[in-house]
């Protein structure tokens, strides 16, 4: 093996272990805002300390988006623990060991634009983000940093939809309650954002 193939196979390699790791881009900055996200949205938890883990959120409803959040990992995995193990089981395969395996093989030989031919069509259906209009973006954050990896994705609404929907009663029952607790009212902040719906913050 040549060095400019061993160069690209190590490369590959790092990808495929580690992720590649950048600034925060714009995108995944605080649209709403003009900034980058400083706490999580539920328990208010400071987010650009060392080895804060949150995952962004974002929802584009025809290309405009319209709501953003940022949930932490503590919240997330609080969430998690009440899910019922058919929901589990239903996550599992939502997310297979084969469809991750897929995706990193993909991801990891992008040379140019990876920001955007990761977001630009759906995980799980493959269509595009302009044909079906509606969509969620996602985006996984450590500290000051964005981790390139399985993530960036999109979900468009049809698959998130048949998601939740395929969720145990138990399930979808503790998630209303526990997201109750924090959106019940609209935004005190003066934005004109509806911080639903409660699958945005799913994944």
């Amino acid at each position: 093996m040549n060095d400019s193939r061993l160069s690209e196979a190590l490369k590959v390699f790092e990808y495929y272990t580690t992720g590649l790791w950048t600034e925060i881009p714009a995108r995944f900055q605080s649209t709403f805002r003009g900034e980058v996200f400083q706490e999580c949205d539920l328990c208010g938890k400071e987010l650009r300390q060392e080895g804060m883990k949150y995952m962004i959120g974002k929802y584009y409803q025809d290309g405009q988006l319209k709501q953003e959040s940022c949930l932490c990992f503590d919240c997330r995995e609080e969430i998690r623990q009440g899910y019922s193990k058919e929901s589990e089981q239903i996550m599992g395969a939502f997310f297979s060991k084969e469809k991750k395996h897929e995706r990193l093989d993909w991801a990891s030989n992008l040379k140019k634009a990876r920001l955007e031919k990761m977001i630009a069509a759906c995980l799980q259906c493959g269509r595009s983000k302009e044909e079906v209009g509606n969509y969620f973006e996602y985006g996984l954050c450590v500290a000051d940093r964005f981790l390139f990896y399985l993530h960036p994705y999109l979900h468009c609404e049809e698959c998130i939809g048949q998601m939740v929907m395929s969720l145990s009663d138990q399930t979808n029952q503790f998630r209303e309650r526990y997201y109750a607790q924090y959106y019940g009212l609209p935004p005190s902040d003066g934005l004109k954002v509806e911080r639903k719906p409660l699958e945005l913050l799913l994944f």
